[in-house]
C-alpha cells in the first residue's frame, strides 16, 4: 500500500485488512438408523441451515456413501439430485438467511460391519463457521439369517424322494455360489 500525501509519496507499507465479501454459516446435519441387517435398505436425513448472515448461493450438498454401500434413491425439497458411484450430489440453488433445505439418501448395506454414510455442505461464498459444514452418521449392520422355502424336512434317501428348498440370505446381495448347504440326514450322516 503506497500513501500519497501533498504530492509526496511514501515508501510502500505493507497491507495487512482484508477485503470483507458476503459471508455465511451454512450447517449440515445428518441422521439414520444406528442398526440394520445386511441386505435392507436405510435412509439417511440431511439438512442444511443458513444461520446467516447472508443468503448462501450455489450451495451443494454432497452425500459419500462409505464402502459396502448400494445407492437405491434421493430426494430434496429444492434443486436437482445427481449420483455417479458413491456420491450422491445436490445442488440446492441459493439458501435464505434462515432457511432449511431437506433431503433424504436410501442406501442398501451389501455388507455386515459398521458402515458410514458422510455429508458435506459448500457455497459459493465463504463460510464463517466451517466446522459445522459436514457430518457423518453410521449404522451397524448385522449378518441376517439364512432364509428356506420350501420343506426343511424330508425322510428317507431314495432317489425318488426328491424335494426343491431355496435358501434366501441378505435379500439376495450374496450369491448362491458363497454358501455351502449341508443336509443331516438324522441317522448321524450328512452330505
Amino acid at each position: 500500500l503506497r500513501v500519497i500525501a501533498n504530492g509526496i509519496a511514501s515508501n510502500p507499507v505493507p497491507f495487512t485488512g482484508g477485503v470483507v465479501g458476503p459471508s455465511a454459516d451454512l450447517a449440515v446435519t445428518n441422521s439414520g438408523p444406528t442398526s440394520s441387517s445386511e441386505g435392507s435398505n436405510v435412509t439417511y436425513s440431511l439438512t442444511v441451515t443458513n444461520n446467516g448472515p447472508t443468503n448462501a448461493t450455489n450451495v451443494v450438498l454432497k452425500d459419500t456413501l462409505g464402502a459396502n454401500f448400494k445407492y437405491v434413491a434421493a430426494t430434496k425439497s429444492q434443486g436437482t439430485v445427481s449420483q455417479s458411484g458413491s456420491v450422491v450430489t445436490f445442488s440446492l440453488g441459493s439458501v435464505a438467511v434462515g432457511q432449511t433445505v431437506t433431503a433424504t439418501v436410501t442406501a442398501q448395506g451389501t455388507e455386515e460391519g459398521n458402515l458410514a454414510n458422510n455429508v458435506s455442505v459448500s457455497s459459493s461464498i465463504s463460510d464463517m463457521n466451517p466446522s459445522n459444514n459436514s457430518a457423518v452418521a453410521a449404522t451397524v449392520f448385522s449378518e441376517p439369517p439364512i432364509y428356506v422355502s420350501g420343506p426343511t424336512t424330508v425322510s428317507g434317501k431314495k432317489v425318488n424322494n426328491q424335494t426343491v428348498a431355496t435358501f434366501t440370505h441378505a435379500n439376495g446381495v450374496e450369491p448362491a455360489s458363497a454358501f455351502t448347504a449341508t443336509i443331516n440326514w438324522g441317522d448321524g450322516t450328512t452330505s
